[in-house]
């Protein structure tokens, strides 16, 4: 019988096609967690009451729904493999319910002047490195993976767009004149393949962005996430009213209904969408 962090190993080898670097990452921490816990039991021997107690763990330590959801949801997907391996018969996690997020978390774009002022402190008391960063975040919307993985090949000037590879797939993607010159004046400067770059040339790591965001936002003194300036991106490029399918392919989203979600609904947005689609 293969140890439980040899199961662990081939559950996430089993999903390298198929999940973003990101969501490997959460898998792997949520599960290394609770492999952790329950010591010298094996996992295909683990029954309700196990689970629950780990559970009972992670709410003495005051975690939060959200990431009691996450958690739980890794969990499902890992039982759901060795279902699939037959190493277990039925998981144990099916009685397992856990309280729901509260909306209260709900992602809130930066507003007009919160984005003028940090794009302001940015420019003036960080690198042009790090102006760009927050460009293609706040401006495209674009995933932390999604910034990561540019080259310098999926940038075209004359068509002012960006090729951005996720997950297997790619979409083109328009950026703004501003955005064009920024980047044309760093591939000048630039002796690399890569966009977005270490002090060494290589691939800013995930962890190394998320570094540089906290560093931002220490000095602007305001919340800022990444979450929030792709929210922000979206409510901005909403407002030009582009097609469903459009936004959809513009972020990204497997689903419209996810593009739904994030549409806008102002008494004003259904003014205009009525006089367009219904005129007289």
């Amino acid at each position: 019988m293969a140890t439980n962090q040899q199961l662990l190993a081939q559950f996430l080898n089993s999903l390298a096609t198929s999940k973003s670097p990101s969501t490997l990452k959460n898998y792997r921490l949520d599960l290394q967690k609770f492999v952790h816990f329950i010591g010298s039991k094996q996992v295909t021997n683990l029954d309700t009451v196990d689970i629950q107690a780990y559970f009972n763990h992670l709410t003495k330590q005051k975690r939060g729904a959200a990431t009691m959801q996450r958690h739980l949801s890794s969990l499902r997907q890992f039982y759901k493999y060795l279902i699939k391996q037959g190493l277990v018969s039925k998981s144990p996690l099916m009685e397992i319910q856990l309280a729901q997020p509260k909306t209260s978390n709900q992602v809130i774009a930066l507003s007009k002047d919160q984005q003028v002022s940090l794009v302001r402190l940015v420019s003036d008391q960080f690198s042009w490195r790090e102006m760009i960063i927050i460009r293609l975040l706040m401006e495209v919307g674009l995933k932390p993976q999604e910034l990561l993985n540019l080259k310098w090949d999926d940038f075209d000037v004359n068509s002012r767009t960006l090729r951005i590879k996720s997950n297997q797939n790619e979409r083109i993607v328009p950026i703004s004149k501003d955005l064009v010159e920024m980047l044309v004046d760093d591939k000048r400067l630039s002796k690399y393949d890569i966009i977005i770059t270490n002090q060494f040339g290589e691939r800013l790591s995930i962890d190394g962005l998320y570094y540089l965001i906290r560093q931002i936002e220490a000095v602007w003194d305001h919340p800022l996430t990444m979450s929030q300036l792709r929210e922000t991106a979206r409510q901005t490029i909403s407002k030009n009213h582009p097609s469903l399918s459009e936004l959809q392919n513009q972020f990204g989203d497997r689903s419209s209904i996810t593009t739904m979600r994030h549409l806008p609904i102002t008494v004003q947005h259904l003014k205009e969408d009525y006089q367009r689609y219904f005129r007289r």
